[in-house]
C-alpha cells in the first residue's frame, strides 16, 4: 500500500451526483421522445453505447423541445412586434419577427416607453410570474442596441429607460405552457399605461 506523504494530493472520488444527473438527463430526453415514438426497453444503455437508434431518439427529444419553445416564444414575440406599439424588442437581429432555432433561445428582452422595467417585474411578481429586469451583465450590448435604435429613429424615451435601468427579460423553456404565457401577456397588458 502506497502512503501519501507530505505535499501530495489525494485524487478524490468520482462525482456521483454528476453521473446520476447525466443518467437522469438521458431518461428525461427519452420521456420527451416518447411523445410520438415508442421507446424500447433497454434503450438507455444502447444510447450510452452510441447506438444509432439512441441518437435518433435524442434528436426526436430535441425536436420536441424546439417545437415547444418556438410556440411559446412566438406568442410573446408576436405581441412585442405587432401589437404593443409602446414596447421595443431588445435584439440585434433585423429579422427577429419569427422564432428561429438557429437565431434565438426562447428568451425575450424588451423595454416599455412609459413603464419602468422594475415596475413591470413587480406587477408580474404579484401574479406569481418570475421575470427579471436589469442589464444582465451585458451593458455593452445594451449600449450597442441603444445606439442602433437611435440611428434608426427609435423612440428616445425607450432608450433613456434602457440606459437608466436596463430592460425586462422573459426566459422561457420547453416545459412552460401556453397557458402560462397567456397569463404573462394578460398581466403585462393589465399594467396601467401599457
Amino acid at each position: 500500500v502506497e502512503r501519501l506523504g507530505e505535499g501530495t494530493w489525494e485524487r478524490g472520488t468520482n462525482n456521483f451526483e454528476a453521473c446520476e444527473g447525466v443518467a437522469g438527463l438521458l431518461e428525461y430526453f427519452l420521456d420527451l421522445s416518447r411523445i410520438t415514438m415508442e421507446v424500447p426497453d433497454g434503450l438507455l444503455g444502447r444510447i450510452l453505447d452510441g447506438e444509432e437508434t439512441g441518437r435518433r431518439w435524442m434528436r426526436e427529444a430535441y425536436e420536441h423541445i424546439e417545437l415547444a419553445e418556438s410556440r411559446i416564444a412566438s406568442m410573446l414575440l408576436d405581441r412585442v412586434r405587432f401589437k404593443w406599439d409602446k414596447v421595443a424588442l431588445i435584439s440585434h437581429y433585423d429579422d427577429d419577427i419569427a422564432f428561429s432555432k438557429r437565431r434565438r433561445m426562447p428568451i425575450v428582452t424588451f423595454a416599455h416607453k412609459n413603464i419602468s422595467s422594475q415596475r413591470i417585474v413587480k406587477a408580474c411578481e404579484e401574479e406569481g410570474i418570475v421575470i427579471r429586469a436589469g442589464f444582465f451583465l451585458s451593458e455593452v450590448c445594451f449600449k450597442s442596441w441603444a445606439d442602433n435604435w437611435k440611428m434608426q429613429g427609435g423612440d428616445a424615451s425607450i432608450v433613456e429607460g434602457v440606459e437608466r435601468e436596463g430592460a425586462v427579460r422573459v426566459s422561457m423553456v420547453h416545459y412552460n405552457t401556453e397557458e402560462e404565457v397567456r397569463k404573462l401577456l394578460e398581466t403585462l397588458e393589465g399594467i396601467e399605461g401599457w
